[in-house]
Formats: structure tokens, sequence, C-alpha cells
């Protein structure tokens, strides 16, 4: 009989036969019997319509949540929207007011169409000198 030693540097030795063998596979968690609660008897959505429709569903439902006037009754799509403005978490806020006003525009236009011919001796030989330009064109003459 040959020996090996197994991989994981063990020292441990075993033949050929036995590693072979499938090791029986190990199923996470408890398997699904008959009238399991968990199983999900309507399948998942077949198409972003369906799961639209269902989160639109779901954020309907009504729960309690808590308001300044205590605990009231509420959808889960008003109760969400009162966590994002409460948090502490700028983004959850941002998306709350993006969601209400819409999304402020990232422009970005900071084109400049600069007149240099109008630029005195003195604000040339600054520049050229390596001051700002901006600096240059803002602040009277040294």
């Amino acid at each position: 009989m040959s020996e090996m030693v197994g991989l994981s540097g063990s020292g441990a030795s075993s033949s050929t036969a036995e590693n072979s063998a499938p090791e029986p596979k190990k199923i996470p968690g408890r398997p699904f019997v008959k009238g399991d609660k968990r199983i999900n008897r309507h399948g998942r959505p077949r198409t972003a319509d369906a799961l639209k429709k269902l989160v639109i569903k779901i954020m309907n439902e009504e729960v309690s949540g808590s308001s300044p006037e205590g605990v009231v009754s509420m959808s889960r799509a008003e109760l969400v929207i009162r966590d994002w403005l409460a948090s502490r978490n700028f983004q959850k806020q941002n998306a709350a007011m993006e969601r209400g006003f819409g999304k402020v525009k990232d422009e970005h236009d900071m084109q400049m169409h600069l007149d240099f011919s109008n630029l005195t001796t003195s604000q040339v030989e600054r520049i050229a000198k390596g001051e700002d330009i901006i600096t240059v064109l803002l602040t009277p003459n040294k």
C-alpha cells in the first residue's frame, strides 16, 4: 500500500482508494418540508415590471411608525423617507431630497474667454513671473 502526504501538510497518510470516495454533501440550514412558510409559492418575479409592482405593493403596506405626533399608521414608503430625513447620514438625506425635488445637475462649466489684449504691461509681467492669472485680473496693479 502506498502512502500519500495530505495537501494540507498535516503529515496524515491515506490510501488512494480512500481519497477517491466522494464526500456526502452538507446541506446548510434546515431543509424545506411540506407546508414550510419559507417556500416562495409565487416564484421569483420574471420581469422588471413584476418586480416594480411588487416593490410598490410592499411600499404601500400600512405599518406603524413614530413621528412627531407619536406612533401613527403610515405606508412603508413614508416610514423609509422619514428615516432618511432623520438620519445623520448625508447620503440618505440627499437621496430623500432628490426623490422629492429632483436631482441637482452637476454642471461644471468653467470655460473662460479672456481677452488678453486689454492687459496692462504690469499685468503681463506678473503673469510672466508665474502669478496666477485670476489673481492678476482681480487685484489692482502692484
